[in-house]
């Protein structure tokens, strides 16, 4: 006879992240975004935003000048990631002039 688990309390773990399907809490991760580029990244508290820049420059695409927004407000690069922050925004410069 099979057994069913129920997996609604499962924790699965990865390095500083889990998910706890129970209550839909995420602790240890960020969202990142730039452009149409968007992941949820573990690992990235006690990073400054220039750091994380510099990590995911290639993978999501970052335009070396794009200024960071971590929950909507803008920061500088030497901005500290917190537990409590959810998401960090690189956005490029819109409307420049062509050079």
């Amino acid at each position: 006879m099979a057994t069913s688990v129920n997996l609604n309390n499962v924790e699965t773990l990865q390095g500083e992240f889990y998910t706890n399907r129970m209550n839909g809490e995420t602790k240890g991760v960020v969202r990142v975004s730039s452009g149409i580029s968007s992941s949820l990244v573990p690992g990235l508290v006690g990073l400054t935003v220039g750091q994380v820049k510099g990590k995911l420059r290639t993978v999501f695409n970052i335009d070396p000048a794009a200024a960071g927004r971590v929950d909507g407000k803008d920061v500088g690069e030497d901005y500290i990631l917190t537990e409590g922050d959810k998401n960090v925004v690189f956005a490029g410069v819109i409307g420049g002039k062509a050079r």
